[in-house]
């Protein structure tokens, strides 16, 4: 860890950014207009904002929110910190997983990769009430929360804590105080901890260990028959698992993925979707939507 000058040194940049990223949210709650009131929506997140300025990165002090999104109220569990609100800012503000594809199945099956604490499942649980979500997430930390928003939303998801890779085992895991935001990638973390741009430099924990699971044993544990939508945010570990995908993805129907241009050749990826079968449906805000043809 860096000492403490240091990190005052190199927490201001940092800081200066949440403190003007928390302002911007208000505004933007208040012109999305969606899930609470109007009015109701930017209040709430200018509070939890300011929590995320008074409290560590690393916080686990939390706060339940009620959401309501496709006529279904749920009861969002949050850390008060920047990372959460980030990820609950892209998924029920920037709607980054509004799929611009019809889903046909009234009961689709879902697989979320890089679940973070749940609310990209939570989002598309609402949109699919009779959907079967699987959450695979390898940090401790979020799993966690993973298991609390699904308490909270009365939710029956399957729970695989661990990171996709191409092999069962364990490897390290570069991880930050800026939760979803860790990487089995070591160019993706060892290139993030050394930006002084970047959270994960003024905020970096221990490399730690973490369990491994195959799409293909994902797949056999949970007897998954048809994947309707895989969603995969896995912080640059796309490249390998597209790139490497065999005797698996002929079962996949649709895919949301955020391809992480900086740290991996992207055209390359998106080719290799392609070679596989599927067309480019749409996008938002950095997810591209995947639809086999």
């Amino acid at each position: 860890m860096i000492g403490n000058k240091e990190a005052e040194t190199q927490q201001f940049p940092v800081a200066n950014h949440t403190f003007r990223q928390s302002a911007l949210n208000v505004v933007r709650a208040y012109r999305a207009g969606r899930g609470l009131s109007k009015w109701a929506l930017p209040l709430w997140v200018a509070a939890y904002s300011k929590d995320t300025l008074a409290h560590a990165f690393a916080s686990n002090r939390r706060k339940v929110f009620l959401v309501h999104e496709a006529n279904h109220d749920l009861s969002i569990a949050l850390r008060c910190n920047p990372s959460d609100i980030s990820v609950l800012r892209e998924v029920f503000l920037d709607r980054s997983y509004e799929f611009p594809y019809p889903i046909n199945r009234h009961d689709p099956t879902i697989v979320d990769l890089g679940a973070n604490i749940g609310l990209a499942s939570a989002f598309l649980q609402a949109k699919y009430p009779y959907a079967t979500i699987i959450c695979v997430e390898p940090l401790n930390e979020n799993v966690g929360m993973i298991r609390l928003n699904c308490e909270l939303g009365k939710f029956t998801w399957k729970i695989e804590p661990s990171a996709v890779s191409d092999a069962i085992g364990a490897v390290k895991f570069f991880a930050s105080e800026w939760w979803g935001s860790g990487s089995i990638v070591p160019r993706v973390g060892l290139s993030r901890q050394s930006s002084p741009n970047r959270y994960e430099h003024a905020w970096k924990l221990p490399i730690r260990s973490v369990n491994t699971i195959t799409m293909a044993e994902l797949i056999r544990k949970y007897s998954l028959e048809f994947i309707d939508i895989l969603k995969i945010d896995i912080e640059g570990a796309e490249a390998d698992l597209i790139l490497n995908a065999t005797g698996w993805i002929e079962k996949v129907g649709s895919i949301a993925i955020e391809i992480h241009d900086k740290y991996v050749d992207g055209p390359v990826i998106r080719r290799a979707l392609a070679d596989r079968g599927f067309f480019l449906s749409g996008s938002s805000l950095g997810c591209e939507f995947y639809v086999r043809r």
